[in-house]
């Protein structure tokens, strides 16, 4: 099967061995249940684009929202990660309701999602990125007030790209949620209860296993930060 996937590192990226974790846990599941899947990188909105037409069997990884149970039968879940907002270290802040962070400038992907209340709060000012590194830099030169995004993005990005900065950012308290990842299989495709259906199953096995857990282990290692002098 097709699936187009898109460079998220460290859960998936065209550089990261085998593709990364995402595609480690979607071949490891489907292989369990004799399937083979074929990656192909792009960017997300192409991929969607396609999943519509029914030309991609599936993208991958994609969160839950209410839109994409539409247009995707979405898979079981698997780990993903915490999602969070960042500052620069004196200015994150405690909140307790989104209308606290009212009045800052928020940087988000275009075209993600983050989290049902989150995406609904027109009252937010958000401002809109091609990706996590653009608005790390963007929130480094103090272009943004904070950004959105996965924990595991972020820390990794820093230690790729920014391992000198990576004391000048600071987490808001709480998180905006913790989310699993889905397959999003084409709705559009015939087949696509059939492959669902077999995926999740295969997912359960590899869960029961403990390989699973093992993969996501592996990916989080990724994202430590080196001391300084390695």
């Amino acid at each position: 099967m097709l699936i187009a996937t898109y460079d998220w590192p460290p859960y998936v990226e065209h550089n990261l061995p085998h593709g990364g974790y995402v595609a480690r846990v979607i071949r490891a599941a489907l292989a369990s249940v004799g399937l083979e899947a074929r990656f192909e990188f792009m960017p997300w909105a192409r991929g969607m684009s396609l999943l519509r037409d029914g030309k991609v069997t599936a993208v991958a990884p994609a969160y839950r929202t209410v839109d994409r149970e539409i247009e995707c039968d979405l898979s079981a879940p698997f780990p993903g990660g915490p999602l969070a907002l960042f500052g620069l270290t004196p200015n994150a802040l405690r909140w307790s309701d989104l209308r606290d962070l009212a009045g800052l400038r928020i940087g988000v992907v275009r075209g993600y999602a983050h989290t049902q209340a989150f995406d609904a709060a027109a009252f937010l000012s958000k401002e809109p990125a091609n990706d996590e590194l653009a608005n790390l830099r963007k929130l480094l030169a103090r272009r943004i007030d904070a950004m959105a995004a996965d924990r595991n993005v972020v820390h990794f990005l820093l230690r790729r790209y920014l391992p000198a900065q990576a004391a000048s950012l600071a987490e808001f308290d709480p998180i905006l949620g913790e989310r699993d990842l889905h397959v999003c299989f084409s709705r559009a495709r015939p087949d696509h209860a059939a492959l669902r259906e077999a995926f999740d199953r295969g997912l359960a096995t590899i869960r029961a296993s403990g390989l699973l857990d093992e993969l996501h282990r592996e990916m989080r290692r990724l994202t430590e930060v080196q001391p300084a002098g390695r």
